[in-house]
């Protein structure tokens, strides 16, 4: 089995990564435009590179990337996250990115119920040239 990246950081974590499957299929992702390398790091690291460290030890998920099996629930989790974290789009992006992940590329959670999953990457592939573009999230506002 290939090495994974981040490992170093994460297998002192119990079950990480968690159950998975070869990564595979159509996913989407929260990118910038244009889509840069940093829209591929996992949380722990952005921040690292923001000069952000946290008391807390970054939990197993927080190393596995987050997609989602279809734009729509991406774009209803970003709606929800966004009154959360007001500057989530400055952060983490305001685009929509469609790939298709092969196993090379690493393994994932089971997507939820919010269609949400894990991508634990594998050393090597870099992912950003996997993805394209679909186009701005569109926030929807509703009234009180």
């Amino acid at each position: 089995m290939p090495e994974y990246k981040y490992a170093e950081r994460f297998k002192s974590l119990p079950e990480c990564p968690p159950p998975n499957n070869p990564a595979g299929g159509v996913v989407y992702r929260l990118v910038h435009n244009p889509i840069i390398e940093d829209d591929f790091l996992p949380n722990p690291e952005r921040e690292k590179n923001k000069g952000n460290q946290h008391e807390q030890p970054p939990s197993c998920t927080a190393w596995g990337l987050s997609l989602f099996t279809t734009a729509a629930a991406l774009q209803k989790k970003f709606g929800k996250l966004l009154g959360k974290y007001p500057n989530l789009a400055n952060d983490v992006g305001n685009h929509i990115a469609e790939g298709t992940l092969v196993d090379s590329h690493g393994v994932t959670t089971k997507p939820n119920k919010e269609h949400h999953l894990n991508l634990f990457e594998f050393q090597g592939p870099n992912l950003a040239p996997v993805f394209r573009l679909v186009g701005p999230i569109q926030v929807v506002v509703r009234a009180q």
